[in-house]
């Protein structure tokens, strides 16, 4: 009779195994059943083998066995005086060491002679070992039979042939209880090697991968399961809990359901499903395919080959839903995916990609690239000669062991502003975004893009190369190289930091550019000839002279007492706060001053042929002045403002104030000609030279004292109050409401728009009348003391169309008290008794005459004092 599957509900699967021992290469099957027999009476056994001495006869007595040494091929555990129950709770094994079988191995048995059985309990290990040639014959059944009522199998039953079955076969194992009663088998492990069917014609047997399968039913998968496959295409799946499903040779379908899963490939192409939990996946073939869902746990794929977690199909498979990857073996490559991956390498020299998410990255002891890809990522490559990819500001790069302890000479190389860490050498600047690159303490190599990049290799012996693009150096070593190429831009800057001796001069000269290389070894009182740079800065207390090339250079000062020449090319000088000689030398230069404090005494000495030397005055604090010396020589241009690229301009608003009262004669490029002075759009005082000065204000409402010379004032937008001072001066009031001032000297005063106050002052002083919007409410100027016996009023021919001639005609000119326009050439009216002047368009009084003047001392005013121009 056979046992159907339904009656096995005694067996607990959770601890159940199957092993594949792959050196039984000949051995055609190993059959289970489950077998019912109505009476066992006796074990039929007694036969002998050829070269094996004796058997055992093992004795029951209450716990303990009694090793009897006899002839027979059986090994009985029988009860003794009747009792009920056998107990064993050791291991009993079986050898068959290197002897060779020369007849038939009928049965091994456990049987009970003196009576019923109650129970059988094994929970040792029973081992069935043989080691040798199996030269012939046949072992017919392992058996475990009792005659009681219930059976337990928990401990490892092994059946192990570790040499090659050359003939016979092993026909069958069973488990049988006589009555038909339950089985009960938990925590056993049954290593086999093949399913393949065979029934035992005598018996019937039931081929035992009915039973492996009845194991495999998801109902009885609720435990932590180990399943090992054979060298066959297999199915195997795990169901509930931590299972361990194992492949071999075969391409099978793991599937470990839910539960904490460990599933390994063998040698075939396998297709492992983990399912819900933290599952861990072995692969070792190129066709293995992991397949992941979206929610199904903190997965780890380990690889012996190169293996990318990206999902190429959009459904999970190739690990496009696992978190982790660890590279085992011989891999080389580990690729992630969007999620937030930790990728580890091995020995070997890996490439290890994140992709997107914030990903970790280990590299392990080779020559390894990591390459976090989109994300905040952190990258540690270990021992080895290791290369980052960074592309993030935020991406971290761990560098743990110097190169003494096998560190390996390491790189970065980054597309945004990077500081190299701790124990990583070098640095390159990819892409083409402004980008800066700043090292450690280490020596260097950093080495920019094509775009202006500031260099900066901290406290090491770096070498800094920039390539194209307008770079900056920041050399803080006295052993720092520049390597900047030939020809590739014009605006290349160094920044010194080393410190020089405060009291001796170190001398740094921008050269020829003739080479490639240059080291920086300026120490006190020494020289240092700087190649294919533009832009020289010196950081710290020491005193240096810097000396500027050909180029259009931008020399800049410390705090110390620095000499700065600029040398041909135009130069721009900023020599700090301390008190410096400044030279731009030929061609045009521009001396910047960016705050107050920074020009205490004269420092200008400029010495070249130019006629355009500016300084500007870009201050940022309100209220600041900067006051030039008689010392200031060579300067012809002063603006309030900011130098742009290769250019400056005179935007702003703060309130900044120009004196430039004590310039002497022998400050003037000719000795004759004053200044030139802008201020920008704030509220600017602006005080010019004892010569002749052009002073332009911005849109602020500023005050200008003109000194001493012929100057010309230009008041612009702003209410502005301009004063010529001494000298002959044109003074333009601009749009607003200003208030012109000739003072002693034959000025020409011009309101412009705006209502404004016209003070001519000592002198034989011109009023201009030039605007073109003629209106008596928001253009009326006021003239304070006209005197008709040497002032003028000249109005403009383009405005005051109807005037003819160079002089005002009587007939056109008609004054008194309340005057109006009599006849058609009546153009201009004066009111005696106010003051009040007139310009009627027709002359006749038909049109509404505009008043465009106030003469408030009521002067005597005839037609020869008016003219006309333009």
């Amino acid at each position: 009779m056979i046992i159907q599957y339904q009656q096995l509900q005694g067996f607990n699967a959770q601890d159940f195994s199957v092993a594949l021992n792959n050196g039984l290469n000949d051995l055609e099957s190993v059959l289970g059943s489950l077998e019912v027999y109505s009476i066992y009476t006796t074990v039929e056994t007694n036969t002998y083998f050829a070269g094996f001495w004796g058997s055992y006869n093992f004795q029951m007595s209450g716990n303990h066995f009694t090793d009897n040494t006899s002839v027979a091929t059986v090994t009985t555990l029988s009860l003794n005086n009747g009792s009920t129950n056998i107990q064993y709770n050791g291991n009993l094994t079986y050898n068959f060491n290197n002897d060779t079988f020369g007849g038939y191995f009928t049965n091994i048995a456990y049987s009970s002679k003196y009576g019923v059985i109650s129970s059988f309990n094994f929970s040792g290990v029973f081992n069935v070992n043989y080691l040798g040639e199996f030269a012939g014959g046949t072992a017919s059944s392992y058996s475990l039979v009792a005659n009681g009522y219930k059976m337990s199998l928990n401990g490892t039953l092994n059946l192990n042939a570790n040499e090659d079955i050359t003939s016979g076969t092993i026909r069958s194992f069973s488990l049988a209880d006589s009555f038909g009663h339950k089985l009960t088998v938990s925590g056993v492990s049954i290593n086999y090697t093949t399913f393949d069917s065979l029934t035992d014609p005598l018996k019937g047997n039931v081929n035992f991968m009915g039973l492996y399968n009845f194991l495999l039913q998801p109902a009885n998968l609720a435990g932590n399961d180990t399943i090992i496959a054979d060298d066959l295409a297999n199915s195997l799946s795990g169901g509930a809990g931590n299972d361990n499903l194992v492949s071999a040779g075969g391409d099978d379908t793991l599937n470990g359901g839910a539960g904490n899963d460990t599933l390994s490939g063998g040698l075939g192409a396998d297709s492992m499903t983990g399912g819900s939990g933290n599952d861990i996946y072995g692969v070792n073939e190129i066709g293995d395919i992991v397949v992941e869902g979206n929610a199904g746990g903190v997965d780890l794929i380990k690889s012996s080959i190169s293996f990318s977690l990206l999902d190429t199909d959009g459904i999970g498979e190739n690990g496009g839903n696992v978190e982790n990857l660890t590279l085992l073996g011989t891999a080389i490559d580990g690729i992630g995916n969007a999620r937030a991956n930790i990728i580890t390498g091995n020995a070997n020299a890996n490439q290890l990609i994140g992709n997107e998410g914030n990903d970790t990255l280990y590299g392990g002891v080779g020559n390894d690239t990591l390459d976090g890809g989109l994300g905040n990522d952190s990258l540690n490559g270990g021992k080895g000669d290791d290369l980052y990819i960074v592309n993030a500001s935020k991406d971290i790069v761990i560098e743990a062991f110097t190169n003494t302890q096998g560190g390996g000479i390491d790189m970065v190389q980054s597309s945004v502003t990077y500081i190299l860490g701790a124990n990583v050498d070098h640095l390159i600047l990819t892409g083409d975004a402004a980008i800066n690159g700043t090292g450690n303490q280490l020596a260097n190599l950093i080495i920019g893009n094509s775009n202006q990049n500031v260099l900066n290799g901290s406290l090491g012996a770096d070498t800094l190369k920039g390539g194209a693009g307008d770079d900056t150096y920041v050399v803080d070593h006295r052993l720092d190289v520049i390597d900047e190429e030939a020809n590739l831009d014009t605006g290349d800057t160094v920044k010194y930091t080393v410190n020089a001796s405060a009291t001796l001069l170190s001398t740094l000269t921008i050269g020829s550019l003739n080479t490639d290389a240059v080291r920086l070894t300026a120490t006190s009182n020494a020289s240092l000839n700087l190649t294919q740079i533009e832009h020289l800065t010196v950081i710290g207390t020491g005193k240096y002279n810097l000396v500027g090339s050909s180029a259009d250079n931008a020399l800049t000062g410390n705090a110390a007492k620095n000499n700065i020449e600029g040398g041909a090319g135009h130069d721009s000088l900023i020599g700090g706060l301390g008190v410096d000689t400044l030279n731009g030398s030929d061609d045009d230069d521009v001396y910047i001053i960016k705050t107050s404090a920074e020009h205490t005494a004269a420092e200008f000495i400029d010495s070249g042929a130019s006629t355009y030397d500016m300084v500007v005055f870009s201050s940022k604090t309100a209220g600041e002045t900067l006051t030039l010396f008689a010392g200031d020589t060579g300067i012809e241009n002063i603006i309030i403002g900011t130098v742009g690229a290769g250019s400056t301009n005179t935007s702003g608003t703060t309130a900044l104030n120009i004196n430039a009262a004590t310039v002497g004669q022998a400050s003037l490029r000719d000795g004759i000609n004053g200044l030139l002075i802008r201020g920008n759009d704030g509220n600017n005082v602006i005080t010019g030279t004892a010569f002749d000065d052009n002073i332009n204000t911005g849109l602020g409402s500023n005050t200008v004292n003109g000194g001493a010379g012929n100057d010309y004032l230009y008041g612009d937008a702003g209410k502005d109050v301009l004063n010529g001072g001494e000298g002959n001066d044109f003074i333009g009031g601009g749009s607003g409401n200003d208030t012109l001032v000739g003072g002693n000297g034959n000025d020409t005063l011009i309101g412009g728009d705006g209502n404004d106050k016209l003070v001519g002052g000592a002198g034989a002083d011109v009023f201009q009348f030039g605007s073109p919007m003629l209106n008596a409410l928001s253009n009326q100027d006021v003239i304070t003391d006209f005197s008709s016996t040497q002032d003028s009023i000249y109005l403009y021919r383009a405005i005051f169309t109807a005037l003819v001639g160079d002089v005002l005609s009587s007939e056109d000119f008609v004054s008194g008290a309340g005057a109006v326009a009599l006849d058609a050439s009546d153009y201009i009216i004066y009111n005696t008794s106010t003051g009040a002047l007139y310009y009627d368009a027709d002359g006749n009084g038909a049109g509404i005459a505009i008043q465009f003047a106030t003469l408030t001392s009521k002067p005597t005013l005839t037609a020869a004092d008016i003219h006309i121009w333009g």
